[in-house]
């Protein structure tokens, strides 16, 4: 199996949802060891059971694995736990809710399903280019970078003056803002002390919403490309380097969404930068060979109700039975103070030959149980 491990923002999962679409289904499956988003909110939530219905319908993915799973709440490390506790309580957070939905409601064998009027998809970004501020800032280093080159491929105009360089400390230079929608930044760099590299900031539109390449991250392991919205990072490419006290020649180019990387002539990085946006309705369905259960998992993220008409094929179904996360506010969140501000709540509904007529409220999971 393939190991994976990411923890990115609500946007990220929101612009990835195909994610494994491109997996080779005949080759190892994918172990998602790790996986939350930023932040124990009810909006983290759902997204991430909207995730999660295509995890489900994704011939590439083995097992999924929420995490982390604790946090005593004296010492917060960072906040997409699942659990919290003190010496006296426990606090189930909505991520938690979610996880339990899907444990519980898993079924055994993936069932093929159809919708019709619910394909549409709506953008939450529009954004063809990566423009903004270009800047560098040592990472827990000192050092040298020289023979700065920003250019407009599109025009050949240059944004810094021929061989300008700086000795560099811990402290972040801005050296140009751009509009362009095709450009390159070269530079070299010589590491003279410290333990790890660069962060070479670029597209940034204000202090939360940026994007970085790291080159000598966490703790000198990575090359990663980095994205930032709204205060919230993702890493979209990692490769793995480790800097030393040498001359690197390093290149970022950014044509449109899309973003490369070379070290010394050498490709590192090649991503794509997705933007977010929202489904109709994310949908999967599955059957338990067990007790015969048709369920249906369907994920609202729109502030809109969806009036949907659910048909089962198959032997008769005469109970329908709905377990639902909904009526709450995005931002919200189970406390110690609150510990069942967010809980499933239970529903019955009305089954006439095989079909039910079924409202998803806005911002809202649903679990729909056919027997």
């Amino acid at each position: 199996m393939i190991d994976e491990h990411y923890y990115s923002s609500p946007e990220w999962f929101l612009a990835n949802m195909h994610h494994y679409e491109d997996y080779d289904e005949k080759g190892p499956k994918v172990f998602l060891g790790e996986y939350a988003s930023w932040g124990n909110t009810y909006y983290n939530a759902l997204v991430e059971a909207a995730y999660m219905t295509h995890l489900e319908r994704s011939p590439a993915v083995g097992l999924a694995c929420y995490a982390p799973m604790l946090c005593h709440a004296g010492y917060v490390n960072w906040k997409p736990d699942m659990l919290w506790f003190d010496n006296h309580r426990i606090l189930k957070t909505p991520n938690y809710y979610v996880q339990k939905l899907f444990m519980e409601y898993q079924g055994t064998q993936e069932t093929a399903f159809l919708t019709e009027g619910l394909d549409g998809v709506i953008p939450l970004m529009e954004k063809d280019r990566l423009s903004g501020e270009i800047a560098i800032q040592g990472n827990d280093v000192a050092g040298t970078i020289r023979n700065v080159r920003i250019v407009n491929r599109d025009t050949g105009a240059q944004s810094c003056p021929p061989d300008f360089g700086v000795d560099l400390q811990n402290e972040e230079h801005v050296l140009a803002r751009t509009d362009a929608r095709h450009y390159t930044l070269e530079f070299t760099f010589r590491r003279s002390a410290g333990r790890k590299g660069l962060k070479i900031t670029f597209g940034r539109t204000d202090a939360d919403n940026y994007l970085q390449w790291e080159f000598g991250g966490w703790d000198n392991w990575d090359c990663n490309l980095i994205s930032v919205e709204n205060g919230r990072n993702s890493v979209i490419s990692q490769r793995l380097f480790n800097v030393d006290e040498r001359e690197y020649c390093l290149k970022l180019e950014a044509e449109g969404c899309r973003i490369r990387t070379w070290v010394n002539g050498e490709p590192y990085n090649d991503a794509q930068y997705r933007l977010p946006e929202l489904e109709e309705l994310y949908v999967s369905a599955s059957k338990d060979g067990k007790t015969g259960e048709t369920i249906v998992k369907a994920v609202n993220l729109t502030g809109e109700e969806k009036a949907v008409r659910v048909c089962i094929d198959g032997a008769p179904k005469t109970t329908g039975k709905a377990v639902c996360l909904k009526g709450h506010g995005l931002a919200d969140e189970n406390t110690f103070e609150q510990p069942e501000r967010i809980v499933p709540v239970e529903e019955t509904f009305r089954i006439c030959e095989n079909a039910a007529d079924y409202v998803f409220t806005p911002h809202s999971f649903t679990v729909l149980r056919f027997s």
